[in-house]
C-alpha cells in the first residue's frame, strides 16, 4: 500500500511538471558541478530551488561547493543563504555549524526525498 501511495505522490509531482530531473539538468548545464554533485543538490527536489540558493551562496558566501549543496539541498528559498549570513555575522560559529542551523536538511530532519523522515509505529495510518 505504501509503495502505491509514493508512486502516486511522484506521479502527481510529474504532473505538476515539478522534477529533480529539472533541477539537475540546470545544475548541469548551468554550473561546473559534477553529475554526483548535481545529483544530491537536486535529489528530491520540486523544483528549481536548492539550485538558484546554491548560486546565492557561492556568490555571497566563501562555502565550498560541497558546504552549499549542504546547506541548499531541498530547499524551498533562498532563506537558508540569507540564515547563513546572518549566524556567521552575529556568533562566532564556525561554517560547518552554521549549516547545521540554517540547512532545511538538517533543520527539518528531511530525508533524501526532501520529506520528513521518521518511522511509524506498526499499524500507524500513513499521514
Amino acid at each position: 500500500m505504501r509503495a502505491f501511495i509514493i508512486g502516486v505522490v511522484v506521479s502527481l509531482a510529474r504532473l505538476a511538471g515539478a522534477q529533480p530531473a529539472d533541477c539537475f539538468n540546470a545544475a548541469r548545464s548551468g554550473t561546473l558541478l559534477m553529475e554526483q554533485d548535481a545529483m544530491r543538490l537536486c535529489q528530491g527536489s520540486r523544483s528549481q530551488t536548492p539550485l538558484a540558493c546554491y548560486e546565492k551562496a557561492k556568490d555571497a558566501t566563501l562555502l565550498t561547493d560541497d558546504q552549499a549543496i549542504s546547506l541548499c539541498r531541498c530547499a524551498a528559498s533562498g532563506e537558508p543563504v540569507a540564515c547563513y549570513q546572518r549566524a556567521r555575522s552575529e556568533s562566532l560559529i564556525d561554517e560547518n555549524t552554521g549549516i547545521q542551523l540554517c540547512s532545511p536538511t538538517y533543520l527539518y530532519s528531511l530525508g533524501a526525498d526532501c520529506r520528513r523522515g521518521y518511522i511509524l509505529p506498526y499499524g500507524a495510518p500513513l499521514p
